[in-house]
């Protein structure tokens, strides 16, 4: 029996060591897949036990399991959501025995969990386990049935009071960490350094907590009282956190009541602290101070059930200032919220005050974070930037929500000023939000109401605004003041009713009053990625002038400001530097016309600039992708000028924009526009135009621009269709076209200095022109003036000092007369007299004493080619013109002249310098000029033809037409062959004076002559040939000789061009006679124009009475004592005889030598 029981108890002790002792013997790590695969089951995810699984029962019963990890939703970019180093439990033994279950202690060492909220609204915490479930639950259905133990199921559901014994003693987490994040929110937060302990007498309660974490960098103890789970009557609550650091503190005590048919909860926040500015600045991560005064502290009184919430005597206060009010929700059908807060005093400035900084460093942190996302996320976030944000829809309000709520603040002191009234009255109801009234009054005399209501994403209201003082407002809200004089921007009175949706916003109508300027209008906006804005605003008045607006800065120089600029000039430089580093930045920012698209109206009615009202300013233009269409942009009235544009500029974002646009314009006082502009400098060089008009297209870039326009000023038009090119070297290529009645009008307005004439008439050019800064071409040029068209081309160089033009032309008959400027004639006091020598007698009026300009000498360079119809002057007409010119250095070279002058040619070559003076250095030449012709138009004598020939070379100088004609020096040859014309009556004339001469012996002397000149002359042809030489001004001949029929003429002449005076002498001498003794001398002297011949020779000697040469004037001939004289009676009859006669005889004379003359 001893050896049974000492077997016995060998056994029970063997039995009771492996119970005991036998578990920490196991591997239990070969359990870890039937672990993971029951979790997997019922959560489709992956739970890993890296480490080792351990159970031990002595010295307690335990289990613990190292390194477990619990896998994430798929969506997250973390691959656990729960991770920990350790997991232990310890149970209690004995209440085991008892049917009880007490677990001593679960301890989470080092737990990680992420709770993750994912961009479409799901979770991490939602499981998807379906599939595998039905898998389990089917292998769980035959276990059952293999095991025929239906019962056993349901004694595993027996009793579950069971639950209600467990006792938990203690929970701890040691050194955990909660991950939050919210995609859509794009909010993360970490508690990190967590240690809780939580105890539980049952799974019924009573509970507590007691712990601390690190919130946001701050140390933060938290604590939680819970009583016990009661079917019926009250649970206590008492919580509280409290963050040491900061010296701030929140308790919540209260209770919860439950009964038969209701449940009721009661209680007291209370909270305070020391620094609020500070508290924040800690769990915010900014920047924030407050004056110290900034301790604060809460409470407020909860009291309600299910169907009611009353939060009653609510106090926040902050320093001096505090809030009071009450809020009461009543939830039985639907929820009815009714709000009412008020303030006597809040002092924003001593609340907060934000820093530069907070700005600063909240920018840093979102450009880090962008930064990091961009790296983390990669390629799926370059996709979501790409794709275009949609608008989203606001919330709609149930109707089974309401709300009336009332805020009203005595005084807010903002800025060191007072905002003073503050009221804020809204209600709720059936889905309406309506904003009743919010109003204040602001500082610098100003008030603002707002009243509007929200329904269906919709928000209606109106705004009012008015203020005595928007200088000081604005300086109140620390908004720039713009740079005005110190009586403008006083006033404002403004009104604008509104409806906002989620895409759009209406403002209509829109009224407002600044100073004394009103503005009428509308606006729709349409909230889209690019923003697309429709104007229509109406302006009656504003002046600008009294704004500051375009006026020009002072140049005054003195000395002090002098030294300022001085003192300041490095810091001018490098603000102006950074100023130019930040244009583009600026300019692209604020740029409307990059940023969105606008359909615009605007009127002004008046403005006032530099003292000159525009009146009737229109622009109705579009402005959509960066380019503009312009309907109607215009200018009534700027000083009696108007301008209207249309068309479109594309490419506002382009470097280059693109334009396409007609003009019409209508300038009165162009110089008064310039000055207008600020370009009084241009004035002085702009010529009188008077009323400009200017109409046409324009399109292009600013650098190649194609116009097409038309214009009329100076009482012309004017045409150019071409390309403008402004930032290259050919300025513009293109036709230009000029057409004026009278070009002497055109000229006159241009330079009132310049000389003209009259007989220019109409003007008419046009010509195909390329004009750059260094050289003007004129190509196709065609044009008319004194009825005279001229063609060619005209090449002017302006790259030099002295512009060089080339010309080469062809036009019809040259009138000189119409074409030469005309210049006022002066010259010597009376005419002079005299003759017969090689010196001047003196200077004729005829001539001018004038300088002559040499400017247009000196001024440029040319080359020119002329080829004309005809040239003609006065009475002179050379036809087939062509000659060469060049200019150079103000020295004019004639190398080529030729023509064909009265049937002959004429040829001419020289040099006219015109340095200092005139220099003329010519050489001429005519042959084969008809004389009948050329004695016709010079001299009106009409009884000669025949060709003649001159050859001559002549050199003058001077400074004045008087100079030139006294200066003119030279000499030359005549020749030709010379026919005189007798009419029939002439020569029965010349028989007539025989036959009388046979009867009459007081007229036989000039029978003979006329004889004797119709017999050499008369349809005979007759040499002529001469040589003379001019010497200041005096030309002289002594061998001009004319071979007759047996007759010869010898002539020695002295012409005075300056005096305008001549004094010659021909001699007729018959073949045979004696050759000392002319036959017929003829004398001319006086004025070139209109000499007085005397007559004398043989032909009057014949007859002894000498009647004839007393009536010709001619000298009494010498005695001759061979034949002396019959004696006449003296009485008185006879006396009379002889006057009779001689009157008889003077007028035959007379008639017979007028006829003679032609």
């Amino acid at each position: 029996m001893r050896k049974f029981t000492i077997s016995i108890s060998i056994i029970l002790l063997l039995v009771i060591a492996g119970v005991l002792f036998g578990p920490g013997f196991v591997n239990w790590n070969k359990y870890k897949s039937d672990i993971t695969e029951r979790v997997y089951a019922y959560t489709g995810r992956t739970l890993d036990i890296e480490g080792d699984l351990n159970l031990r029962i002595l010295p307690v019963p335990s289990f613990s399991a190292t390194n477990v990890s619990f896998a994430n939703d798929p969506m997250s970019p973390n691959s656990s959501m729960i991770s920990l180093d350790e997991l232990g439990v310890k149970v209690a033994v004995l209440p085991l025995l008892s049917g009880r279950l007490r677990v001593d202690e679960v301890i989470l060492r080092k737990p990680i969990i992420r709770i993750e909220k994912f961009a479409d609204g799901s979770g991490n915490w939602l499981f998807s386990p379906e599939e595998v479930n039905n898998k389990v639950a089917a292998d769980i259905a035959t276990e059952i049935t293999d095991n025929s133990s239906v019962q056993d199921l349901d004694q595993g559901k027996e009793d579950s009071t069971f639950f209600s014994g467990v006792v938990l003693d203690r929970f701890r987490i040691i050194d955990g960490t909660i991950h939050y994040d919210d995609a859509e929110g794009n909010t993360h937060e970490t508690l990190e350094g967590i240690n809780v302990e939580v105890a539980a007498k049952s799974l019924s309660g009573p509970f507590s907590l007691g712990g601390d974490l690190l919130l946001r960098g701050q140390r933060t103890e938290v604590e939680l009282d819970l009583g016990q789970f009661a079917e019926e009557g009250a649970t206590a609550i008492n919580t509280g956190i409290r963050l040491p650091d900061s010296q701030a503190k929140l308790k919540f005590n209260g209770s919860v009541s439950r009964h038969v048919n209701s449940t009721s909860y009661r209680g007291k926040f209370e909270g305070d602290g020391s620094d609020l500015g500070s508290l924040i600045s800690e769990l915010f991560k900014v920047d924030l101070e407050t004056s110290a005064d900034s301790d604060f502290e809460l409470s407020a009184e909860l009291e309600g059930n299910l169907n009611r919430l009353a939060v009653s005597d609510i106090v926040v206060r902050v320093g001096a200032q505090k809030v009071t009010g009450d809020v009461d929700v009543d939830l039985k059908d639907g929820v009815e919220i009714s709000m009412n807060l008020a303030s006597p005093r809040i002092n924003l400035d001593d609340i907060l005050a934000v820093q530069d900084a907070v700005l600063k460093e909240k920018s840093t942190k979102r450009e880090n974070a962008t930064r990091q996302s961009s790296t983390t996320t990669g390629d799926v976030k370059s996709d979501v930037v790409s794709k275009q944000p949609s608008l989203t829809s606001w919330p709609n309000f149930s109707p089974e929500i309401s709300l009336q709520a009332q805020l009203s603040v005595d005084d807010i002191i903002y800025n060191q000023r007072i905002v003073r009234g503050l009221v804020l009255q809204s209600r709720l109801q059936n889905g309406l939000l309506e904003v009743q009234n919010l109003s204040a009054q602001l500082p610098s005399g100003s008030q603002i109401v707002l009243a509007a209501n929200y329904q269906n994403q919709v928000i209606n209201g109106q705004l009012s605004a008015r203020t005595e003082d928007l200088r000081g407002l604005l300086t109140w809200l620390e908004i720039a003041v713009p740079d005005v004089p110190n009586d403008r921007l006083r006033r404002l009175d403004g009104k604008v009713r509104f409806s906002v949706k989620p895409d759009q916003v209406i403002l209509n109508p829109v009224s407002v009053t600044l100073d004394v300027t009103h503005l009428d209008g509308a606006a729709t906006i349409a909230l889209r990625d690019r923003p697309g804005i429709g104007a229509r605003v109406v302006i009656d008045r504003i002046d600008l002038d009294a704004y500051g607006i375009g006026q020009v800065a002072s140049t005054s120089t003195d000395v002090n400001e002098s030294a300022g600029v001085s003192a300041n000039a490095s810091v001018t430089k490098n603000a102006d530097t950074q100023e130019r580093k930040e244009a583009p930045e600026t300019v692209k920012t604020e740029s409307i016309l990059t940023r969105a698209d606008a359909n615009l109206d605007i009127t002004l009615g008046e403005a006032v600039y530099q003292g000159i009202p525009l009146r009737g300013v229109k622009l109705d233009a579009t402005v959509q992708q960066g380019n503009l269409q312009v309907r109607n942009a215009s200018l009534d009235d700027i000083e009696g000028s108007s301008i209207a544009l249309s068309g479109t500029i594309r490419g506002f974002e382009a470097k280059t924009p693109t334009f396409d646009t007609t003009i019409i314009a209508k300038i009165v006082d162009l110089p008064k526009l310039v000055t207008l502009a600020g370009q009084k400098e241009k004035v002085d060089g702009l010529p009188q135009l008077g009323s400009v008009e200017i109409s046409g297209n324009i399109k292009g870039t600013k650098e190649n621009l194609s116009l097409d326009l038309l214009g009329a000023a100076m009482g012309g038009s004017y045409q150019a269709k071409g390309v403008l090119k402004p930032g290259s070297t050919s300025l513009y290529q293109g036709l230009v076209a000029i057409d004026h009645p009278d070009a002497a009008q055109l000229v006159k307005r241009i330079n009132p200095e310049a000389s003209t004439n009259p007989r220019w008439g109409r003007v008419s050019v046009k010509s195909m022109v390329k004009a750059g800064f260094a050289e003007v071409e004129l190509s196709e040029l065609d044009g008319t003036i004194a009825k005279t068209r001229i063609q060619g081309s005209v090449v002017a160089n302006v790259a030099d000092i002295k512009p060089r033009l080339t010309a080469n032309l062809m036009t019809g008959k040259l009138n000189l007369n119409n074409l030469l400027p005309q210049s006022v004639q002066g010259g010597a006091s009376g005419d002079a007299s005299g003759g017969g020598s090689s010196v001047s007698a003196g200077l004729n009026r005829r001539w001018s004493q004038e300088n002559i300009d040499l400017s247009a000498l000196s001024s440029l360079n040319a080359e020119i080619s002329l080829i004309s119809d005809a040239v003609q002057n006065d009475a002179v007409n050379i036809a087939d013109v062509q000659a060469k010119v060049t200019l150079q250095d103000a020295v004019l070279t004639l190398s080529q002249f030729s023509g064909i002058a009265y049937g002959g040619d004429v040829t001419a070559k020289g040099t006219i310098d015109g340095q200092d003076q005139i220099l003329v250095d010519m050489d001429i030449s005519g042959q084969n000029i008809d004389s009948r012709s050329l004695l016709r138009d010079m001299a009106d004598f009409k009884r000669v033809s025949g060709p003649i020939s001159v050859q001559g070379k002549i050199k003058t100088k001077g400074s004045s037409e008087a100079d030139l004609v006294q200066g003119l020096n030279g000499n030359g040859q005549i020749s030709g062959v010379l026919t005189a014309k007798v009419k029939t009556k002439e020569v029965v004339g010349g028989a007539l004076l025989g036959v009388l001469g046979s009867k009459l012996k007081g007229i036989q002397g000039v029978g003979d002559a006329t004889t004797t000149l119709l017999q050499s002359f008369a349809g005979h042809p007759a040499q002529l040939k001469g040589t003379y030489t001019i010497h200041n001004g005096v030309l002289v001949t002594k061998d001009l000789r004319v071979d007759g029929n047996r007759t010869s003429v010898f002539t020695a002449a002295t012409v005075d061009l300056p005096a305008w005076l001549i004094e010659s002498q021909s001699d007729l001498f018959r073949e045979g006679e004696d050759p000392t003794k002319p036959y017929l001398t003829v004398h001319l002297k006086g004025d070139l124009g209109k000499p007085n011949p005397r007559v004398k020779g043989q032909f009057l000697q014949s007859n002894k009475s000498n009647t004839i040469n007393q009536l010709l004037g001619g000298e009494a001939p010498a005695e001759d004592t061979s034949d002396p004289q019959p004696e006449v009676e003296q009485g008185e009859p006879v006396v009379e005889e002889k006057k009779s006669k001689k009157k008889k005889a003077k007028e035959l004379l007379k008639g017979l030598f007028k006829e003679l003359g032609g």
